[in-house]
């Protein structure tokens, strides 16, 4: 019987011994799991379109300018792609909207200025809060189910929108600020053919 004791034991401490070595790696994959099922069921709400409010507006462009760390882009761009997704594809709008209701609630929490009067350190700290963790840090597929019970909205708004804002920059201004002269799509052969040659 004290055998048995002292096996179960030992079993269990080998079991906690290979969690916690490989646990941050079994996190990881855990949470890509979750993010790969969501994007794949495409859980945005088939909620109605429309405008955006100037509210809403504002603070996905705060959002932005934020996550790139760039204040001189052309954030007209960026609010175009913002209306346009609002008013053409399902879920986005209500997505926009409860995005900046969370935020202005934790703003409001703090007292003081609001989410677009912040400087840039201010504001992402506050996007960290909708941003996807897994909550109960579980390996395999209990940490798959706990995340996706439990961080539902974050994972929406890492999937449509942080990382749709910085795949809109890696193809546009990202291009120009490291030497390109324009963004890929936009013609400039009938420019570069027109101007004269450098001497």
């Amino acid at each position: 019987m004290k055998r048995r004791k002292f096996l179960a034991a030992s079993l269990a401490a080998a079991t906690f011994t290979v969690a916690s070595t490989s646990g941050r790696s079994q996190v990881k994959s855990a949470s890509k799991q979750a993010r790969s099922k969501y994007r794949s069921r495409k859980l945005l709400n088939k909620s109605s379109m429309g405008n955006l409010s100037q509210e809403v507006l504002d603070t996905l462009k705060a959002t932005t300018t934020a996550l790139i760390g760039y204040e001189s882009i052309e954030i007209s761009r960026y609010e175009s792609f913002f209306k346009w997704h609002a008013e053409n594809c399902p879920g986005y709008k209500e997505l926009y909207e409860k995005f900046t209701a969370s935020v202005k609630r934790k703003v409001d929490k703090q007292g003081g200025r609001s989410f677009v009067e912040m400087d840039r350190g201010e504001r992402l700290k506050i996007i960290d809060q909708h941003k996807f963790l897994s909550v109960a840090q579980l390996p395999g597929k209990l940490g798959v189910l706990t995340a996706t019970l439990f961080r539902r909205n974050e994972m929406l708004y890492e999937s449509y929108l942080f990382k749709e804002i910085l795949a809109l920059f890696a193809r546009t201004h990202a291009l120009t600020i490291v030497g390109y002269d324009q963004w890929i799509g936009v013609p400039r052969g009938l420019e570069t053919y027109k101007n004269e040659m450098p001497i």
